[in-house]
């Protein structure tokens, strides 16, 4: 069985795009926000993709260096189905229905595929990737 497959994600659920979780990757951005910031606001930044950490006032730099370890590896930490989102294309299919074009974007990269129908079912002839 392959890793993502959907028996290996047993707390994998549906989500419109517009209530996507937030998601933890290399381009996403940090910003640091008071103790006393309204959860509302928490809640838009990290549906735009940004990671949010609560500070003291007047702390170091190293100290918020310290804080922001401490928020990735709280979002690390938890179970893959919460770190990652998925999103699937509608299929485009050739005039002839013979062709299915098909993305699947993972949390700021995906795949590209193309599959042939053959013999009643589908096969992949072609798999790419990118990173957006």
């Amino acid at each position: 069985m392959w890793k993502d497959h959907p028996s290996a994600l047993p707390k994998a659920r549906y989500s419109d795009y517009a209530h996507l979780p937030f998601t933890f990757g290399q381009q996403d951005p940090i910003k640091i926000l008071p103790l006393d910031v309204k959860q509302s606001v928490i809640d838009s930044l990290e549906r735009r993709h940004i990671l949010c950490v609560k500070v003291r006032p007047n702390l170091t730099k190293a100290q918020i260096q310290d804080a922001i370890s401490k928020a990735a590896m709280i979002y690390i930490k938890r179970p893959r189905e919460e770190q990652n989102y998925y999103i699937f294309s509608k299929p485009i299919f050739s005039a002839n229905k013979e062709y299915a074009y098909i993305e699947v974007d993972q949390s700021l990269r995906g795949n590209t595929y193309i599959f042939r129908y053959v013999a009643g079912k589908w096969v992949k002839i072609f798999e790419g990737w990118w990173i957006s």
